[in-house]
């Protein structure tokens, strides 16, 4: 929990509450047009390309995670 300050997601029933079994909070995908981290990790493998393509200007290095 300490490598990962937040998550985003666009769900707006996740959205104030914390990753299961962290303190971790789950905030708003604005937030990442807001703070312009250096790194965003897409835990979401097989949306990648599209989560990419579609916030591209935060302007930020993409990995993906794959399990």
């Amino acid at each position: 929990t300490d490598a990962v300050e937040y998550v985003v997601d666009d769900n707006p029933n996740k959205i104030g509450k914390y990753v299961p079994g962290t303190r971790i909070p789950i905030l708003p995908v604005a937030t990442l047009y807001e703070r312009k981290p250096k790194r965003v990790v897409i835990t979401a493998w097989n949306f990648a390309d599209h989560i990419r393509e579609m916030h591209k200007e935060v302007g930020c290095q993409w990995s993906v995670a794959i399990g």
